[in-house]
Order: C-alpha cells, then sequence, then structure tokens
C-alpha cells in the first residue's frame, strides 16, 4: 500500500495530501488525495488518514476479486485435467497494483502444452503496475 501511496504522487516526493495552494490534490480524472480516490468524497479528499483507510478498503476488495478471478482459472484448469504453476508473489503484487488503477495484469490462464496439459498465466501489466514495481525495487517509496 505505501508503494501504491508514493507512485501515485511521486512528482511531488511522494505521500502528499495537498497540493502547493493548501488544497486536495487532485489529477485531471478527479482523483484525490495521497493514494488518488477517483471520485473521493469530501472527508477523502480533506482528510489524509480518510483517504488512505478509504483506499484500504479498495485494495482489499479488489484482493478479494483476484482471488476468485484466479481461483476460477485454476478451476477451468482442473476441469480440463491440466496442471499449472499458481502466479508468483510478484505477480500477484504487480496485478493488485494493476487492480487498484484499472484492470488486471494476470489475465487468464491458457493452455501452453496440448501433450502435457500444461497451463500458463498470461500476464501483462499495465505502465502503472510497472511502475509501482520499480519504486518498490528500487525503494524509492521507503
Amino acid at each position: 500500500m505505501k508503494v501504491i501511496a508514493y507512485y501515485e504522487n511521486r512528482g511531488l516526493g511522494g505521500y502528499v495530501q495537498f497540493d502547493e495552494d493548501g488544497f486536495p490534490l487532485r489529477s485531471d480524472s478527479k482523483d484525490y488525495g495521497i493514494m488518488q480516490i477517483n471520485g473521493a468524497e469530501y472527508l477523502e479528499a480533506w482528510n489524509w488518514k480518510t483517504n488512505i483507510v478509504n483506499a484500504y478498503e479498495i485494495l482489499l476488495t479488489k484482493e478479494v476479486e483476484q482471488n476468485a478471478s484466479i481461483a476460477g482459472q485454476i478451476k477451468k484448469v482442473k476441469n480440463a485435467k491440466g496442471t499449472i504453476a499458481p502466479p508468483t508473489a510478484e505477480q500477484l503484487r504487480v496485478d493488485l497494483y494493476n487492480r487498484y488503477n484499472s484492470g488486471k495484469a494476470i489475465k487468464k490462464a491458457v493452455l501452453s502444452d496440448p501433450k502435457t496439459k500444461t497451463w500458463t498465466w498470461v500476464y501483462s501489466p499495465s505502465g502503472y503496475a510497472k511502475g509501482c514495481l520499480a519504486a518498490e525495487q528500487s525503494g524509492a517509496w521507503q
């Protein structure tokens, strides 16, 4: 979560709730505050703690969606009598970064070897998710 908070307003040094005029940080797409919540309510925009708590709830919802999506794909593979390695920890984190912003990085499971019935994940992170990963790996968010 700290990586996302940093990445959302990295151009201002990270972890910024207000602009230089003292107003809540706002993007062109109407995302507000440190966590850049889209269409934020008054408290999310003006109170950094509320902004972070509500972003945490959004992230938890995205994690539930992620788990359901991956479980559904694994079920599809098992129904086809196939095998698939679980996504890596990094893929799961990047997928959550992606989902927080929009879309998902772990797209679906596809049959990669019909002989062995081996499946692989279609993994395609967005530029946003790759940026979060780069910030995470560089330690810039710390």
